[in-house]
């Protein structure tokens, strides 16, 4: 799954960068729907197989999600904080992160400031800024249409860790679900997207209509019910080998064809049918490689943003070369960050809990 995570962010941010139709990759916001239904998968896995339903067991499966995400995420927030405040001063003319901010919060309440600084400090409820507007008292309203509060979200793919984190949350009881249970839940989902979409017409953005995690919770499930279904399976390397092979080359495929809501569910069956047959141990080379790639792809996900942001600050054009080159110069840094914290992440543990427990 490593290969294909790095497959997506790199799609993440080619969508980001704007680039021309010879280096563009999947849709961004399909993309995103399918690190959905991986992390579904992976962390109904990493519960089932490494964890037991004790309270100290659950608390240190918190822990580690914290590690995987916050740190890294503060560093590229702070940063773009820096920068920000610097390009205010020295890029005038470039629209920046600080803009919005003197724009909008001297309009607000006491409440909806806090939830502002509060959401994009540590992720929750930073999702709803693509629901929100600004009415004419000068306070929050939810409304479907994109508008500029969006722009509230500073590090801008952070939006959909929100999910991610509310699945966190969930998960430990819903891999607990009978397959059936968590089918009635996909469904619940599925419905309530279709609604919402046949209600407010094409006319909006259909990612702005999908990003509630009510919305989304399918895609996870659907991941976690790869795994349950996988998890009996056990199949010989050469098909595993194939079924592993299938899932970035049909990631691959789909750049070449205009997916929209409905025909982009031909790839998320075809991404959750390889998951399902995933059963078996790749050969260490491979592993190795996979795993590599797989610890890329957050910082990527997560970084680009605001080295675009620079590069188009800088050089007044996102040029392909440059960007990736620059996204790549922070990413290995907060990819060694990452492998720090994940190689010590017991030692951690132990100090901050052992001795509580």
């Amino acid at each position: 799954m490593g290969i294909v995570r790095f497959l997506l962010a790199l799609s993440v941010m080619l969508e980001h960068l704007k680039s021309s139709s010879q280096t563009k990759m999947l849709d961004g916001f399909i993309a995103v729907q399918i690190f959905f239904i991986l992390s579904g998968f992976y962390i109904f896995k990493t519960l089932s197989e490494n964890y037991s339903s004790s309270n100290i067991d659950l608390k240190k499966f918190y822990f580690i999600r914290f590690l995987r995400l916050y740190p890294t995420y503060w560093i590229v927030f702070g940063l773009t904080i820096l920068w920000s405040v610097y390009e205010y001063y020295f890029y005038s003319n470039t629209p920046n992160k600080l803009a919005p901010y003197l724009f909008f919060v001297p309009h607000f309440n006491a409440l909806e400031t806090f939830h502002i600084f509060f959401s994009n400090l540590f992720l929750i409820g930073l999702d709803i800024y693509h629901f929100v507007g600004i009415d004419a008292n000068k306070h929050l309203y939810f409304t479907m249409q994109q508008v500029q509060t969006q722009e509230l979200v500073t590090v801008g793919p952070a939006w959909s860790l929100a999910p991610e984190i509310y699945f966190y949350i969930l998960s430990p009881w819903l891999v607990k679900c009978k397959k059936w249970l968590l089918a009635i839940f996909i469904i619940a989902s599925l419905v309530l997207r279709i609604l919402m979409y046949q209600k407010l017409g094409s006319p909006i953005p259909i990612e702005s209509i999908y990003r509630f995690f009510p919305f989304e919770i399918a895609l996870f499930l659907l991941g976690g019910v790869a795994y349950k279904f996988s998890s009996s399976i056990k199949i010989s390397s050469p098909i595993g080998l194939v079924t592993f092979c299938a899932m970035p080359i049909a990631v691959l495929c789909a750049i070449h064809f205009h997916l929209d809501y409905k025909s982009c569910w031909i790839l998320y069956a075809v991404v959750i049918f390889c998951l399902v047959f995933s059963n078996f141990q790749l050969p260490n080379r491979l592993l190795e490689l996979d795993t590599l790639l797989g610890q890329f792809s957050f910082p990527i996900y997560i970084a680009h943003y605001v080295v675009l942001n620079i590069a188009l600050a800088i050089f007044h054009q996102h040029n392909l070369v440059v960007c990736i080159t620059l996204v790549f110069m922070l990413c290995i840094p907060l990819w060694l960050f990452q492998n720090y914290l994940s190689k010590n992440r017991d030692v951690f543990w132990l100090k901050l809990f052992a001795k509580k427990n």
